[in-house]
């Protein structure tokens, strides 16, 4: 598996695709146009095994004190656990000196999100490794 940045021209479609197949059409509100320029906007990387986007990942980042994760996807055939866990590591390295958040509404993800090391506070979560 590999982390690499989002390509808008290469990967977008594939990305939809996968928002899709989870049945989070509601991530782009039924504008795509929109949506792919909030990926664009942001930090957005995806996780590929043998050249497929297995996953993805949307942040907004300080890249010093913290890291908003606004959109963590994986495929459903995928070890969600495992394909988060890239990702998060990706999100840890922008905030060099702070947290990493998660903005989470999907109460069925937040046992994934404790499993990882995350803890709950307010409607999000937050982890961070560098105590």
């Amino acid at each position: 598996m590999k982390v690499r940045a989002y390509d808008a021209v290469t990967d977008y479609d594939k990305i939809l695709d996968l928002v899709k197949q989870e049945k989070l059409t509601s991530l782009y509100r039924k504008d795509k146009r929109l949506y792919k320029e909030a990926m664009s906007n942001s930090e957005t990387f995806v996780l590929e095994d043998n050249d497929e986007i297995i996953g993805f990942m949307r942040c907004i980042s300080d890249f010093t004190y913290t890291t908003y994760v606004m959109e963590l996807v994986a495929k459903d055939t995928a070890d969600k656990v495992a394909v988060f866990n890239e990702l998060i590591k990706k999100a840890e390295r922008l905030a060099l000196y702070g947290n990493c958040n998660l903005i989470c509404d999907d109460i069925e993800t937040e046992v994934i999100y404790h499993k990882m090391g995350f803890k709950k506070i307010g409607d999000g979560f937050r982890i961070d490794h560098k105590n």
